[in-house]
């Protein structure tokens, strides 16, 4: 046997002892074995750092291993692998697409780097990366899981069902797979999905994730109007292992208590309570503050971003108002306050029913009224006699979230062809090419200059209110209209959706009081679907 091949024989014993946690022998076997050259020797000791969960040596060596020879496998699977134990698939993804680069074979890594890429949103090039592994004749269970979950995310949900359906049949004494159903179909078959909840061996799931099945029921059941269940599974997403994807509040929030229980409150202290997640959330859990008893409101500041204070004065003009950065500012008063108080987690209070949502149906937003009526007499200047109809096309923050929550704009500019109105773009984020596309086919749709819709939110909401009715997508924009009580007319896809407009196919909103919601049946086309909704009355 020559050196190279005593070499490679040693670094598999050497292996095989780390990955059974036999971490006294490894050093042992590398005292005494052949001698390594520099980047092998930094990358093994790395590997039997990570192991031992002594993460940040581990990455100094597996980083200056790689330092030394950028094609150390061991090395850089290693350096993957503790990125991905620590959640920065950021970190991750360039060394995991180097290392699946050079095997693409390798079912592990063909896994890992689809993770990384659907945490960048890069959906389809995650799906390209794993339709060859579903392919083979037994592919691993995580595997199909993964394919069916980047199915859903696609809108291929008959692919998504079919791929579940197989790892069930491959694989029929794991639940893993009718976890995997809860996760995917809570939107599609909810009413299946709560069944699948309720009867999940819940004996098997690890602590430290059965909090995100929690939190994803909680959709379901909010969706099915169990609204006590709902929000009390909905507390879950506060749990930091969640992550983005759950309800993370801002760093400032980090140096006070967190509360969550109205009666814990020492009623003699202020209670931050802070806002929390998209502005559509945050204007939805308002109409809870809005409902808050004078016993705890006595002694309340809300906490918000600097662009909703304005509309927020005018909201809670008795209620201080205060912006993050002050957290901070504030710090050394701890003692005289009771901590933070999502403002998501007072629905558990005043909306723990789809009754109470009913009776507090009424306006609780309200725009500057000099700024409407000023907009308004612009929008109406050329042509006083036609209505306005504020539209807004797309939503959603990850790319999946925007294939189920946008519609194409051609479709709107062939709508504006056949109807005696104007709309108003109330879009946020570049809409240049659309803006150009209006004037080059002299279309009757207004787009506004000089007022940036993301940061000048009491502008934008002045524009809201200017219109005489709105046509749009699931966006913050309907939640701020609808708190205004403008008539609003949500579009939704056949089943697809927050979980604050139900199940139902067309229905007045239970939130909001002048809102009602629309969904595109499978057999119309967008435009059939915008037109069906005009020719209703909007």
């Amino acid at each position: 046997m020559n050196q190279s091949e005593q070499k490679i024989r040693f670094l598999k014993k050497l292996e095989e002892t780390i990955n059974k946690g036999q971490f006294d022998k490894a050093r042992s076997l590398l005292r005494d074995g052949p001698e390594l050259d520099e980047s092998m020797k930094l990358a093994v000791h790395g590997a039997l750092a990570f192991k031992e969960e002594r993460f940040q040596e581990a990455e100094v060596l597996l980083t200056n291993s790689i330092g030394l020879n950028k094609k150390n496998g061991i090395a850089v699977a290693n350096l993957a692998q503790l990125y991905l134990r620590q959640q920065d698939l950021k970190r991750a993804k360039p060394i995991a697409e180097l290392v699946y680069q050079s095997n693409p074979t390798n079912e592990n890594w063909g896994f890992i780097y689809a993770q990384c890429l659907m945490d960048e949103d890069k959906v389809e090039a995650a799906w390209q990366i794993l339709e060859k592994f579903v392919s083979e004749p037994k592919p691993t269970e995580r595997m199909i899981i993964q394919a069916a979950s980047i199915s859903r995310a696609l809108l291929r949900i008959d692919q998504s069902e079919s791929l579940l359906r197989r790892a069930k049949e491959l694989y029929p004494d794991s639940d893993s797979v009718d976890k995997a159903m809860c996760d995917i179909f809570s939107e599609v078959a909810p009413e299946k999905t709560r069944n699948l909840y309720k009867n999940l061996r819940w004996d098997t799931i690890k602590e430290e994730k059965k909090k995100a099945y929690l939190w994803n029921w909680s959709f379901t059941e909010l969706r099915l109007r169990d609204f006590k269940l709902g929000w009390e599974l909905y507390e879950n997403g506060l749990d930091p292992k969640i992550g983005k994807v759950g309800r993370p509040l801002p760093p400032q929030t980090n140096h006070y208590p967190l509360k969550t229980q109205l009666e814990t409150l020492d009623l003699e202290k202020n209670t931050y309570y802070v806002a929390e997640q998209g502005l559509g959330d945050q204007v939805l859990f308002l109409s809870s503050f809005n409902s808050l008893e004078e016993r705890y409101k006595k002694n309340a500041i809300l906490v918000t971003e600097d662009r909703m204070q304005p509309i927020l004065k005018r909201a809670f003009p008795d209620t201080e108002i205060i912006n993050f950065g002050n957290l901070r500012l504030i710090e050394n008063f701890k003692n005289r306050t009771n901590g933070c108080f999502p403002i998501g987690s007072l629905m558990k209070y005043y909306r723990k029913s789809e009754e109470d949502f009913i009776s507090n149906r009424r306006p609780y937003l309200y725009p500057d009224k000099t700024n409407v009526e000023k907009l308004r007499g612009m929008l109406k200047e050329k042509t006083p006699d036609k209505p306005i109809i504020g539209i807004s096309w797309a939503g959603g923050y990850w790319d999946r979230q925007k294939k189920t929550k946008s519609i194409d704009f051609l479709s709107f500019a062939n709508l504006s062809k056949r109807i005696d109105a104007k709309m108003l773009c109330l879009q946020y984020g570049d809409t240049e090419k659309e803006r150009r596309f209006a004037q080059q086919h002299q279309l009757p749709i207004i787009f506004t200059k000089g007022i940036n819709f993301k940061t000048q939110l009491d502008e934008w909401f002045a524009l809201i209110c200017a219109c005489d009715v709105i046509l749009s997508v699931s966006t913050a924009a309907v939640h701020f209209a609808g708190a205004a009580g403008k008539r609003t007319h949500v579009l939704l896809r056949e089943y697809m959706g927050p979980f604050i407009w139900g199940t139902a196919d067309e229905e007045h909103s239970i939130a909001y009081p002048n809102l009602y919601t629309h969904r595109q049946l499978k057999t119309e086309t967008e435009l059939e679907f915008l037109t069906r909704i005009i020719k209703k009355g909007i």
